[in-house]
């Protein structure tokens, strides 16, 4: 939302955004791993004056997966 006539307006940017990343999986036991990753992201926005910029942002995650029922020698 930005500033427009003493109220705000709701504005949307069409413009390309990209990202990238990767991640890693540990597995602790037959039926839990640990997994981690990040992401670097491109996005565009309206800034207060209405014009467009561009910002980067980096994404980190840790997430512990537990296997439903599947054995590791059987996930190769």
């Amino acid at each position: 939302m930005i500033p427009y006539n003493g109220a705000y307006a709701t504005v949307y940017v069409n413009k390309l955004s990209w990202a990238f990343g990767g991640g890693v999986e540990y597995q602790v036991t037959r039926s839990v791993a640990i997994r981690g990753g990040g992401d670097y992201k491109h996005t565009y926005f309206f800034n207060l004056d209405g014009a467009i910029r561009g910002q980067n942002h980096f994404r980190a995650a840790c997430s512990v997966v537990y296997f439903l029922g599947a054995h590791l020698e059987r996930r190769r």
